[in-house]
């Protein structure tokens, strides 16, 4: 077939090196030395002249081994590596042969490919330099083997010469943040930084930042920066950073320095309202993490994909992905992505509360809400003033999310007027369009507030306002309570209707098809127990039913649940 520029190609790959095969040696190198005449690439070139080759050739070996090592300055690792794998076919010298091999296996690690490496990695090598063992335990790094990793690079570590010394660091750097020792991991980062020679794929200040620590000199456009950016809860310039970092890791060719940044991208997207383009950008990281080989990077994109599901009301979804960085974190001993697994169980309601880290967010509000909804109110107090206490940001949404917890107390214990004082104070931190979930949550809790204390016109404002930011966030089952809370203002539905409920019949009946119990709903309702049961009698008598599953059912079949 033809292709552009006046070549010609076989439509199929075995046909091709069928033809070329039958040509015969001398026939084939004439040829490219033919194409060699024509080429206007050095690097097409280069390629021609070992395929012409009839044997060991040093001079040209050199040639290419030189010419890779400018393809790895423009971040062209792959490539780099293709023409050092001839280079080591070239030389006479297995010392040079093995040194050649490993300098490739080194490229294509740094371009990201660990299953590739894996495959070079199997190849013969008697290459004795630490920087083999350096190498080998990147290798096991990227893979998820940490012990095997952690024993290679202690190997290297004693043998360093300075053109590697700073990438070795790094390395046990990143090896102890994983297996949760995180003061370990900070010291090696600082090694790392202190080094007089830095590698071309180093980012130690990003272990530094990951770790907890300060990381003061660290480059404006860094994950480091984003880290500490979304620590502060500056979430806006912290996406700005990041988006950054992946575009010129992107132009680096450095995907494992990329797919970390669209991790963490994607969790400030999260908690910037944009919950489409966090579970697209999460899951697609995740799948090519899985697909390059670097398996050390599952669990922790695999957790970024639980917020944004958890919050749209898919929870087997969300599960699925808490299973699958869980598996995969146990298989390699990796502590760093089994605590963030536990922490996104808590987003879905049944692990333990904890500040979270930049991966996953903060589930001690969640605890708070309910304990407040359960009657715990001490627990929830306990809580909260844990989060006052230990606070690590002090911004607009932090400031904001803590009074509104502050008002959920404070409604649950019964005083109202301070409890409105708080939520007010919530939505104006918020003005502006700080957080959209934030605003929406207090705008629903000020709602809910305002219709149990009878201002029922004001708090439909609210609920409807909160309704619509929840809809636009995709956030279903907030989208549901808003509308539950507007049939308890009056604002009834057909469905209501249809079934001759009154709107705090189809409230109580709502919650009793979602699988609350009967104290949970007058927590819920602010009720009593006594109340809620006599509802539940007027829902049976009529609906002519007799139990929670035929409500269920009655309810979903007129379409009154979503």
């Amino acid at each position: 077939m033809e292709l552009p520029g006046r070549a010609i190609g076989f439509p199929e790959p075995l046909a091709g090196a069928a033809a070329y095969d039958a040509l015969g040696a001398g026939t084939r190198a004439r040829l490219h030395l033919a194409a060699v005449r024509v080429t206007g690439d050095a690097g097409t070139a280069l390629r021609h002249r070992a395929a012409a080759a009839g044997g060991p050739d040093e001079a040209l070996a050199g040639e290419l081994a030189r010419y890779a090592a400018k393809e790895a300055q423009h971040g062209l690792w792959h490539e780099a590596a293709a023409h050092l794998e001839l280079a080591a076919g070239l030389s006479d010298s297995p010392v040079r042969r093995d040194e050649l091999r490993t300098a490739a296996l080194e490229h294509v690690l740094a371009g990201g490919d660990a299953v590739r490496a894996a495959e070079l990695a199997e190849a013969p090598n008697g290459d004795p330099r630490p920087v083999r063992r350096h190498v080998l335990g990147r290798l096991a790094l990227a893979c998820g083997r940490l012990e095997e990793a952690g024993r290679l690079l202690t190997e290297a570590w004693p043998r360093r010469e300075p053109g590697f010394a700073a990438d070795v660091a790094e390395q046990l750097a990143w090896l102890h943040l994983l297996t949760g020792e995180r003061a370990e991991a900070a010291r090696w980062a600082r090694v790392a930084i202190e080094q007089p020679i830095q590698g071309p794929v180093g980012r130690p200040y990003d272990v530094l930042a990951l770790s907890g620590r300060p990381c003061d000199g660290a480059p404006g456009d860094s994950l480091a920066t984003a880290v500490e950016l979304m620590r502060a809860d500056e979430v806006g310039r912290a996406r700005a950073v990041l988006e950054r970092v992946v575009a010129a890791a992107g132009r680096a060719g450095l995907p494992c320095h990329r797919l970390l940044a669209e991790g963490l991208l994607a969790a400030a997207e999260y908690r910037d309202g944009r919950w489409e383009d966090a579970l697209e950008r999460a899951e697609r990281a995740a799948a090519e993490a899985a697909e390059l080989g670097q398996l050390w990077l599952v669990p922790s994109l695999e957790v970024v994909c639980v917020a944004p599901l958890a919050a749209r009301g898919e929870h087997e979804r969300a599960l699925a992905h808490v299973r699958t960085a869980r598996a995969v974190a146990r298989r390699q001993h990796n502590a760093l992505g089994e605590a963030q697994a536990d922490l996104a169980l808590g987003l879905l309601g049944t692990g333990l509360p904890d500040a979270g880290d930049v991966f996953v967010p903060d589930t001690r509000p969640q605890l708070v809400e309910t304990f407040v909804a359960e009657g715990a109110l001490g627990e929830a107090e306990a809580v909260l003033a844990g989060m006052d206490s230990g606070a690590v940001s002090d911004g607009p949404r932090a400031r904001a999310q803590r009074a509104r917890l502050a008002g959920v107390l404070l409604a649950g214990r019964n005083v109202p007027a301070e409890a409105e004082k708080k939520f007010a104070e919530a939505l104006t931190l918020l003005a502006g369009g700080v957080n959209p979930l934030e605003e929406a949550r207090a705008l629903l809790d000020l709602g809910r507030l305002l219709r149990r204390t009878g201002r029922r016109r004001a708090a439909a404002e609210r609920l409807q306002a909160a309704r619509a930011i929840f809809a636009w966030l995709g956030a279903r089952p907030l989208v549901t309570r808003c509308a539950r809370e507007l049939e308890a203002c009056g604002l009834e539905p057909a469905v209501t209707a249809r079934l001759g409920l009154t709107p705090q019949e189809f409230s109580t009946a709502t919650l009793v098809a979602d699988g609350l119990t009967n104290r949970q709903i007058a927590r819920e309702l602010l009720i009593s127990v006594k109340t809620v049961e006599y509802h539940i009698g007027k829902i049976y008598t009529k609906l002519g039913i007799g139990s929670r599953v035929a409500l269920a059912a009655k309810l979903a079949a007129y379409g009154g649940r979503s």
